[in-house]
């Protein structure tokens, strides 16, 4: 998925066929989703799982499983799909559960309200973020919003770091027309039709001293208002942009490091759609 290891994004565009696995793959697979959502001893215990899941190859010019909900991912410029797993469970910090997303690679990644929050598998792991995000109805609706976020790194090795963020919602006019990693696809919405929003780190803590800033964080987001004509059929009974009571992130471009920044795309399936990265 990242660069920087033989991810899926080093397969020359190749797709993952993780939903052919057989049972015993399948079987595997769940125990992994499930020891993701877990801390503490359980961590050796996924680390294992991890290393006895083989996926089948992946292959090139086919088409993604309708049945599954996917990401499209791009690393650095490279892309990848992710398949979902299952919610985590509740967060503390969320009204939402964390959903799971993982990739032929042995990549898991933990999205909460759109935002990264957690990676196994990739060049620098997110091991945790620690606060409250602010509601996207709220930004939206009013200025700026402040919050406070602690994240732990497990690799590198870092811990506590802390950092004071700023949202802010995206004029009409400094709204991007088509960003340069979006990918087009018909039951999606136009990018210039979502509300954009534009997240920064305004202070960080002793723990950061003395390391580069990172980029700038935005966010594409359908409000539950927008949702007002059906999406086109057919499309995958999962599709992330059918009728939601919150509010959808459908495309972001978020770093984990100076050197690491992804970008994340929802990706409905729909039934006669071959999809490449």
């Amino acid at each position: 998925m990242v660069t920087g290891r033989r991810g899926m994004a080093d397969r020359g565009g190749s797709i993952p066929v993780i939903y052919r696995a057989g049972r015993a793959a399948g079987a595997v697979v769940a125990a992994v989703v499930m020891l993701a959502a877990c801390t503490g001893p359980n961590e050796v215990a996924l680390e294992m799982l991890l290393e006895q899941f083989r996926p089948p190859a992946a292959f090139s010019g086919g088409g993604l499983d309708p049945r599954y909900e996917y990401i499209r991912i791009t690393s650095n410029g490279r892309p990848a799909f992710m398949v979902k797993g299952m919610s985590s469970g509740l967060s503390r910090q969320s009204v939402a559960p964390d959903s799971v997303w993982y990739s032929a690679d042995r990549e898991v990644m933990f999205l909460r309200s759109g935002r990264i929050v957690r990676t196994l598998g990739t060049p620098v792991e997110l091991h945790r973020v620690d606060t409250r995000f602010p509601d996207w109805t709220q930004i939206a609706e009013g200025q700026s919003v402040s919050y406070a976020r602690q994240r732990d790194f497990a690799r590198p090795g870092r811990y506590g770091v802390t950092e004071q963020v700023e949202v802010r919602r995206l004029s009409a006019s400094a709204k991007p027309v088509k960003p340069a990693q979006w990918l087009g696809n018909p039951a999606l919405p136009s990018p210039d039709s979502l509300i954009w929003f534009e997240e920064r780190v305004v202070q960080s803590g002793p723990v950061d001293a003395g390391q580069t800033q990172l980029p700038v964080s935005r966010f594409a987001v359908l409000m539950p208002a927008q949702v007002s004509a059906p999406v086109p059929a057919p499309v995958s009974a999962s599709s992330p942009v059918q009728a939601s009571p919150l509010p959808m992130v459908i495309y972001s471009e978020q770093c984990l490091a100076e050197n690491l920044c992804l970008t994340v795309q929802a990706w409905p399936v729909q039934v006669a759609q071959n999809a490449k990265p």
